[in-house]
């Protein structure tokens, strides 16, 4: 069985520390993203028990109450409640996701988006998948990995020409003031 091949918890609890996916949640858990297509998993912080897997899927974004998590479907954004159950895919997508964040105000969700020419740009959608509305319009440049200002007015993501993302940008979360 799948669980058989997984290390102990605090195997996986040293694991985790140096990814950057892995988020600590208030009821004492961790949430990480193995490998792409691997899965998400849930376990305790202490490492008491092993990691359960609950999702497919790599990246994942927790909603500020912890009720319910995003994540990237190929080619689509799925919510699901936090135990993994009741997905919903919120939006179908023709192109690829890597990154989403759910909003602190629990409203919204950013995400980025690479399309068919390998060019990375961010879109805005509400909780629900409704007004999905692309941020970023200039093809001369990527912009990836959005993350939200506390306040859930701002948006911070990478932005490069050419290979690797090297410089970090700010905009409201309307796209302006950029």
């Amino acid at each position: 069985s799948e669980s058989d091949l997984l290390p102990s918890g605090a195997a996986w609890c040293s694991r985790i520390k140096e990814r950057t996916e892995a988020e600590t949640e208030p009821r004492g858990q961790i949430s990480f993203g193995d490998m792409p297509g691997q899965g998400i998993y849930i376990l305790p912080a202490d490492g008491s028990t092993s990691p359960v897997k609950v999702l497919e899927g790599s990246s994942h974004s927790w909603s500020p109450d912890r009720q319910y998590i995003a994540y990237p479907e190929y080619k689509g954004i799925v919510v699901a409640n936090a135990d993994g159950s009741e997905p919903k895919q919120i939006i179908e997508n023709k192109d690829y996701i890597f990154q989403l964040e759910w909003s602190p105000d629990g409203t919204k969700i950013a995400h980025d988006n690479k399309d068919d020419s390998d060019h990375w740009t961010l879109y805005l959608l509400n909780r629900d998948g409704t007004e999905h509305t692309l941020l970023t319009k200039d093809h001369s440049v990527n912009e990836k990995s959005p993350s939200w200002s506390s306040d859930s007015q701002w948006l911070t993501f990478h932005s490069w020409k050419g290979e690797d993302p090297k410089d970090i940008y700010i905009m409201r979360s309307d796209g302006s003031e950029r």
